[in-house]
C-alpha cells in the first residue's frame, strides 16, 4: 500500500514542477511583451509629440508659402507621411500580435488558475483520509 501512494504523489511533484516551469516561462514571456508594449508606447508617445508640434508649424503657414511648393516638395511631404503611416501600421500590427500574445497568456492563466483551486479543494480531504490513516 505505501508503494502505491508513493507513485501518485511522484507523478503530483513532477506536474507541480513542470507547472511551476511554465509559469516561469509564461512569466518571462509576460515580462518580455510587457518591455515591448512600453518601448513601444514609448515610441508611440515621442513620436505624437513631435507630430504634435509638427502640424502646428504647418497649420500656421500662409496660403502664399503652399502656393509657392513645388512638386517635388509636395512629393517628398506626401512619401514622409506614407513613411509615417507605414510606421503606424507597423505598430499597430506589433501591438496587435503583443495583445493577442497577452490574450492567449491569460486563457492559460485563468485555466491554471481553475486547476488549481481544484486541486486545493480536494486537499482538506486528502488531509483527513491521510489523518485516519496515520491513526490506524
Amino acid at each position: 500500500m505505501a508503494i502505491s501512494e508513493q507513485a501518485p504523489m511522484a507523478r503530483h511533484n513532477s506536474a507541480s514542477e513542470n507547472g511551476s516551469l511554465s509559469r516561469k516561462l509564461s512569466t518571462a514571456s509576460s515580462l518580455g511583451s510587457m518591455e515591448e508594449s512600453y518601448y513601444l508606447q514609448a515610441s508611440l508617445d515621442s513620436s505624437d509629440g513631435f507630430s504634435e508640434k509638427r502640424n502646428i508649424g504647418e497649420a500656421t503657414l500662409s496660403p502664399l508659402y503652399m502656393k509657392s511648393m513645388t512638386p517635388s516638395a509636395f512629393e517628398s511631404a506626401l512619401r514622409q507621411k506614407e513613411g509615417e503611416l507605414a510606421s503606424y501600421m507597423s505598430r499597430l500590427s506589433s501591438m496587435e500580435a503583443i495583445r493577442d500574445s497577452l490574450a492567449e497568456e491569460l486563457v492559460k492563466m485563468t485555466e491554471q488558475c481553475e486547476k488549481l483551486k481544484a486541486e486545493a479543494a480536494t486537499l482538506p480531504g486528502i488531509r483527513a483520509e491521510l489523518e485516519a490513516l496515520r491513526r490506524r
